[in-house]
Formats: structure tokens, sequence, C-alpha cells
């Protein structure tokens, strides 16, 4: 065994880690919340799912690794109501529309109309309807 008086450490020496003071302007940028913030604009204006639950997690992740309060919570913040309102609009919102229907397709042209006097009127109103599309 060896012994305690060849023992290189000198405990009187040691003194706490002090990490060094940097500047707000010269900390690394935050790529989890500007990816946050861009997933969270595309959720709410293309209507994907996915991005805005992607904007989310990025968000938790940010919020867990922020280092300045003051720039890293306003970026947060405005990338986690992009997620929560693409989430709203996408679960609770209105569906797509539906394409707007003609004019002459509200109308029941095939019925039960027997004789030449139904096919005229028929041919009359495509006529009528065609006019109006064109002028």
């Amino acid at each position: 065994m060896a012994s305690q008086s060849n023992d290189p450490r000198q405990p009187s020496a040691a003194r706490p880690y002090k990490p060094p003071v940097v500047a707000p302007q010269d900390l690394p940028v935050d790529y989890s919340g500007f990816i946050a913030v861009v997933f969270g604009v595309f959720g709410a204006m293309f209507r994907y799912k996915l991005c805005s639950w992607l904007a989310i997690i990025f968000c938790a992740q940010s919020l867990a690794n922020m280092r300045n309060v003051e720039n890293d919570l306003k970026q947060i913040s405005m990338a986690m109501m992009f997620g929560i309102m693409g989430l709203v609009t996408n679960y609770m919102g209105l569906g797509p529309r539906a394409s707007p229907k003609k004019f002459y397709d509200s109308f029941d042209f095939h019925s039960e109309v027997v004789g030449d006097i139904g096919h005229i009127a028929e041919a009359g109103w495509m006529f009528l309807m065609d006019i109006h599309l064109y002028y």
C-alpha cells in the first residue's frame, strides 16, 4: 500500500468552482427556442398538428436550458403561444370549408319530367345559366 505521505493533493489549496461571468450578448444562440418559434408559426399558419406539438416540446427543452431569463423568456413565451394557438385551431377550430355550390347545382333538372316540354324547359334553364356564367 502507498503511504499517505506521498499524496500530492493539497486540501488547503482547493477552492470551489465559480463559472466566469458572460455578458448576455455573448451567450450562445438558443437554437431550441428558435426552432420552437418556427414550428409554432408553421403549426398555427399551415394547421400542422405535428409542428404545434414539436413547438411545445422545444419550448419545454428551451425552458429547461434557459440561461438568460430576460431574452429567453420572451422567446419561449412567444413560441408557447404560437404552439398553443396552433393546437387550439387544429383540434377545436373550424374544419376545412366545403367548396361553394354553383347556382344551377341547387336545381334538380333530372326529376321526374315527362314529355318534350320538360326537356325543352331543362334545355332553356341550362342555356340561361350558361349565359349567366359568361357575362
